[in-house]
């Protein structure tokens, strides 16, 4: 469900402690990991897109959405990975950083249709090709 995301962070990130989250037994919509590092915490909730809406549940929206307005620093940070076909053109494994003030709009509008403020950055051409120190430096942004 999240496209391998996890991992990748957690691989290619750098110097950071992770704490990753299992919470359904006590608070639905906590982001899969919290993170440290240079003095800066916060929270990433990873998914995969097949199309352009970030996939986030009703409750996951709900608790971006209430730790943000309290200042927490909450990302989203998704996957967008599709196949080359005859009629689709070239493949796509692009990754977005998105600020998680933004859940419900990423949610009904989509990464093409939401306000340009969501978007911390987007990298494209696979794990290989994204920027891992720019995705380090998009982490340590205010929301």
């Amino acid at each position: 469900m999240d496209g391998g995301l996890r991992q990748l962070f957690r691989k290619n990130i750098g110097s950071c402690d992770w704490t990753s989250i299992e919470s359904a037994m006590t608070s639905g919509g906590i982001p899969d990991c919290n993170y440290c590092m240079d003095g800066v915490e916060g929270w990433i909730e990873f998914k995969k897109m097949s199309g352009w809406r970030v996939p986030l549940r009703p409750d996951q929206i709900g608790w971006i959405m209430r730790r943000s307005r309290h200042g927490g620093r909450v990302f989203i940070a998704a996957r967008r990975v599709s196949v080359a076909g005859p009629l689709k053109g070239s493949a796509t494994d692009e990754l977005w950083l998105l600020r998680g003030r933004y859940a419900i709009e990423l949610r009904t509008l989509g990464v093409r249709d939401c306000p340009s403020d969501a978007i911390v950055g987007r990298w494209m051409g696979g794990p290989a090709a994204w920027d891992w120190d720019e995705v380090r430096a998009g982490l340590h942004q205010e929301q």
